[in-house]
């Protein structure tokens, strides 16, 4: 499942590298960045839990890395939009 879910939104199997050294760097790195925001996404659910979004026609009862994912890149760009003179939040 985590290799499944690296693949589809990190683009962990179409690493589009000219050198076989950035090539062999692409796939530690992404399972990193999996792995962060595994444990953001984790540290964020201790605090308020996160409704997993569903459709009509599936219902999902736990969150899935999409949306761990969508969840991180929310709490992100509050943060930078927080910094940002001049933008609320």
């Amino acid at each position: 499942m985590t290799f499944e879910e690296a693949r589809a939104h990190l683009g962990f199997a179409t690493p589009r590298n000219w050198s076989i050294k950035s090539v062999l760097r692409t796939a530690p790195c992404l399972l990193g960045l999996f792995s962060i925001v595994s444990l953001i996404f984790a540290r964020l659910m201790r605090d308020k839990p996160v409704k997993p979004a569903s459709c009509p026609w599936y219902t999902k009862t736990e969150a899935s890395f999409s949306d761990a994912i969508v969840t991180v890149r929310q709490m992100c760009w509050a943060e930078v939009l927080k910094q940002s003179p001049g933008h609320a939040v």
